[in-house]
């Protein structure tokens, strides 16, 4: 079999009508009123103790079955964007269970991390992030002489002109006299030395 590919052989036999008859489940109870959110609460604690019934893992999309809508108007009231402060606390409260147990789910090892690194990211806001720091070398004490050497060594440092002053530079930029650049050059102006 191609790597990457599902071994549908590994699925266990009678997996796929369990989760049918689970799904069966959330249709055949009664639209509840989504403007209330005591209902949507209800609805959310019935739905939860299905899944402890089942032995299943709460997810989004199953308390979105039960309760009529879709994963995006649940999450919607989880971010606030919608509907009454009492429907993003119900919604937040579901999505603190839903953290809680896929995060014990990750601790333990038994959700595939690719799995559960796309559940992280897709219901509960996390993101590949990379930190990158710099740190800057810093000479205090650099002459004129090091800084011309260290300004022609930039690309295109071999063609710079430097007008030979050394002064530190202000917070606040004054008006100078600038120097026309000889023609095929590039003007670098003024150097810090760091020094006042």
């Amino acid at each position: 079999m191609p790597k990457g590919h599902f071994d549908r052989s590994k699925t266990p036999a009678g997996q796929n009508r369990q989760i049918l008859m689970n799904a069966l489940e959330a249709l055949n109870h009664p639209r509840v009123d989504v403007k209330d959110p005591k209902a949507i609460q209800e609805r959310i604690t019935n739905y939860i103790e299905f899944c402890i019934e089942k032995d299943i893992a709460p997810s989004v999309n199953g308390c979105a079955s039960w309760l009529g809508v879709n994963n995006q108007t649940l999450e919607s009231w989880y971010a606030g964007r919608t509907a009454t402060p009492e429907h993003q606390l119900v919604a937040a409260r579901f999505y603190g269970i839903l953290q809680d147990v896929w995060s014990q789910k990750m601790d333990d090892g038994s959700i595939n991390p690719v799995s559960g690194i796309f559940t992280g990211k897709a219901f509960f806001g996390y993101k590949d992030t990379q930190e990158i720091v710099v740190n800057a070398k810093v000479q205090n004490e650099l002459s004129v002489a090091d800084l011309i050497a260290e300004s022609k060594m930039l690309p295109g440092g071999e063609n710079l002109i430097i007008d030979g002053t050394a002064k530190m530079l202000e917070d606040t930029p004054t008006e100078t006299p600038q120097k026309e650049p000889v023609e095929g050059k590039k003007k670098l102006g003024r150097i810090s030395t760091g020094k006042s």
